[in-house]
């Protein structure tokens, strides 16, 4: 009788350790079927990326078969595309595309084939105290911008029916202090960031959005290389649908978002400021077609702000899959 209940123990224990190894490698042979895709921001983890941050930390991606790793942009080379082209695999880089059209010029093989933003984070902001309340009103001030930004602002002053000199421009970088001493009358600034630090610090300010004001242009484009564009359109139309669902859940509800966003990438960041950038992004996010068609693009807006041409266009944008998503 003991041998039958030793044969009987050791035969569970084997069953059991049988099922162990069944699980393992089913779990195992389930993490080697995700697609493993890098993902390169061109700036830190924070509100302006929102939908993708969301949609890794709810298991979306790996739901639908990817291995999403997000990346921020390293700060000292500030290269976000670089890191697409030499990593060897299924890499999406994120850029404006200005950027993008630069390096297409220079002969770099990639191709944008959806966006964030359907429209610029850029705008111009002045102290309410100062009552300069259109871009017009700015004839003879002093705006204050980013050597980067001198175009952008063309735009807008064409807009308002000004021309550079009609205003002294001053390169301030970064600076948020310069508004509020009096050094210069405007900023040219990211709406969602600076002016949010703005109004963080106690300032009253008039935030005049960029595409409101002659400057209609794509911001935080996706882009991958042209070898992955060719064969593996199905992932990158898969990575574009649960990115487009990450953007609609986190505008359905922000304080959420921002919560997940300071308490796991920048907790030195107040989650008032994470949500303040967010109800900016709202109004950019489907700036052409409601947040139904976010993530798609029009050939005019690409030939109205960038200066590039048709051919140019062509090669490096795909219209239509991010319309399919």
């Amino acid at each position: 009788m003991r041998d039958f209940f030793h044969q009987l123990k050791q035969r569970s224990i084997l069953t059991l350790l049988t099922l162990f190894f069944l699980g393992s490698s089913a779990v195992i042979g389930k993490e080697s079927a995700l697609t493993k895709i890098w993902v390169q921001l061109d700036w830190i983890k924070n509100a302006q990326f929102a939908g993708v941050l969301w949609a890794e930390a709810q298991g979306w991606y790996r739901e639908a078969g990817l291995d999403v790793e997000i990346h921020a942009v390293d700060k000292i080379t500030m290269e976000a595309i670089a890191p697409v082209l030499h990593y060897d695999g299924i890499a999406i880089g994120v850029a404006d595309g200005s950027a993008l059209v630069h390096a297409k010029s220079g002969g770099a093989p990639i191709k944008a084939f959806g966006t964030m933003f359907q429209a610029s984070p850029l705008g111009i902001v002045t102290l309410k105290s100062s009552g300069l309340i259109t871009v017009a009103s700015l004839r003879g001030k002093r705006i204050g911008l980013h050597a980067d930004d001198r175009m952008q602002l063309g735009f807008m002053l064409k807009h308002a029916g000004l021309k550079p000199q009609d205003v002294t421009i001053m390169e301030i970088g970064d600076d948020i202090h310069s508004l509020p001493e009096s050094k210069i009358d405007a900023q040219v600034c990211y709406v969602i960031d600076e002016a949010i630090a703005l109004k963080t610090a106690g300032h009253d300010v008039n935030t005049l959005l960029g595409f409101e004001n002659g400057y209609q242009a794509y911001s935080q484009i996706y882009f991958t290389t042209e070898a992955t564009w060719k064969t593996r359109r199905a992932v990158l139309q898969k990575f574009l649908e649960i990115s487009n669902r990450g953007w609609r859940a986190v505008l359905a509800d922000k304080p959420g978002a921002a919560q997940l966003i300071v308490s796991r990438f920048q907790p030195s960041v107040s989650i008032a400021y994470q949500e303040a950038s967010l109800a900016v992004i709202e109004q950019i996010v489907g700036a052409e077609t409601g947040l139904k068609g976010i993530g798609q693009m029009r050939r005019e807006t690409w030939e109205a702000t960038t200066g590039a041409t048709a051919a140019l266009i062509d090669g490096l944008v795909d219209f239509n899959l991010a319309k399919s998503s």
